[in-house]
């Protein structure tokens, strides 16, 4: 791929026309579109703009969604949130997004935001080496523009990394 300076590639998906997309900004904002939006191009050409970031943002997350389950995004100060996914609204590729969560200096920016299904676990982990799981059901489901609660203390440390733990009961009965 063909990238200009300062850009870096954050991830790949395999995706399909019917599949949707969404991303996610250290900033709190989000966009979500369908991936039948993003071209077939030739190996060393440029990519597209997924999203438009503002001065000083960066992608955190890229996603392939469902239509259920919710969004769970988690910032570096421990707090976090669920957000049913119909509070995210099909927007067009390139567009600047839509609130993802109110970032506060109590919060700190976004680590991650990715789609989860009740009966999933999260992992979070700090700086640090600090870890924490936890099911995804005692989270609270919480509007978009809210800032969550605190999912763990960081005692000062920062979160850098989530992670989600699917439940794999359903593939296992299949």
């Amino acid at each position: 791929i063909k990238l200009d300076e300062g850009d870096e590639l954050m991830g790949s998906l395999l995706t399909s026309d019917d599949d949707k997309i969404f991303m996610a900004s250290r900033h709190g904002k989000s966009i979500q579109f369908f991936a039948k939006a993003v071209k077939t191009r030739k190996r060393m050409a440029g990519g597209m703009r997924g999203m438009r970031l503002s001065g000083g943002d960066r992608l955190v997350s890229l996603e392939v969604i469902n239509d259920n389950g919710a969004i769970m995004s988690v910032t570096v100060n421990g707090y976090g949130k669920r957000t049913e996914l119909s509070e995210y609204r099909e927007q067009s590729k390139g567009g600047s997004g839509v609130k993802l969560a109110n970032i506060t200096a109590k919060t700190g920016d976004i680590v991650g935001a990715m789609q989860v299904q009740p009966n999933d676990d999260v992992m979070l982990v700090t700086k640090s080496g600090k870890a924490i799981r936890f099911a995804v059901r005692n989270i609270s489901v919480v509007g978009r523009a809210t800032q969550g609660v605190r999912l763990m203390d960081t005692g000062g440390d920062e979160i850098i990394s989530i992670a989600v733990i699917r439940d794999n009961d359903d593939e296992q009965q299949d």
